[in-house]
């Protein structure tokens, strides 16, 4: 649910998206779906709010998910993030 309400405040309010997916408890990630949808909207909130990251870990966690599972959609995503 937090996940889906910065997903949607990407577009229109990409700060409090990126506060929103910062702040957030990591322990809740408990599978490796979450863990990838929160490190993709995370590396675009970083983008969005023009913070640039020097280490791609967060964005591979991301791509070797929805690679896993043949998500070509996603992975395109995460693949435009690197």
């Amino acid at each position: 649910r937090v996940l889906d309400m910065a997903e949607n405040n990407l577009a229109t309010a990409p700060d409090s998206a990126f506060v929103t997916l910062d702040s957030l408890d990591r322990t809740l990630l408990n599978t490796r779906e979450l863990q990838a949808r929160h490190a993709l909207l995370y590396s675009q909130a970083l983008e969005k709010v023009g913070i640039e990251v020097y280490n791609d870990s967060i964005i591979h966690i991301a791509l070797d998910y929805y690679s896993s599972i043949g998500d070509t959609e996603s992975q395109g995503l995460s693949e435009s993030d690197k």
